[in-house]
């Protein structure tokens, strides 16, 4: 994910250069890709393999449906406030998610040391 936002970061300031350009589209696909293997390998090793199934249908439900219509917000976002802001927005969002998923990764290793 922060791959994903540092790419998003070269994206908004790109402009017409070509390297910055190129930066995005290396960084933000190999975010994507990362994202992809850990979204199928991560449930398998915390949960285990008896339920993996149901497990990641549940954890990708709402995924999914967020997924889905983002396409679509992100056309209104463009339309109705302009490509800085649409990117800033996904910049924001993308910045977000990483630091929630640092807290995450915090109390994860605060429960398993017991503290």
């Amino acid at each position: 994910t922060s791959i994903m936002t540092i790419g998003l970061v070269a994206l908004l300031f790109s402009g017409y250069d070509y390297i910055l350009a190129f930066a995005f589209i290396v960084l933000y696909g190999a975010g994507q890709g990362l994202t992809d293997i850990v979204r199928g390998t991560l449930p398998l090793y915390l949960y285990g393999k008896n339920g993996y199934g149901k497990t990641t249908g549940g954890l990708n439900f709402f995924r999914l449906i967020v997924t889905s219509m983002v396409p679509f917000g992100f056309a209104f976002m463009l339309e109705n406030f302009g490509v800085k802001f649409s990117v800033g927005f996904l910049v924001f969002v993308t910045f977000v998610a990483v630091v929630l998923l640092q807290i995450i990764s915090y109390e994860m290793r605060r429960i398993k040391v017991g503290i």
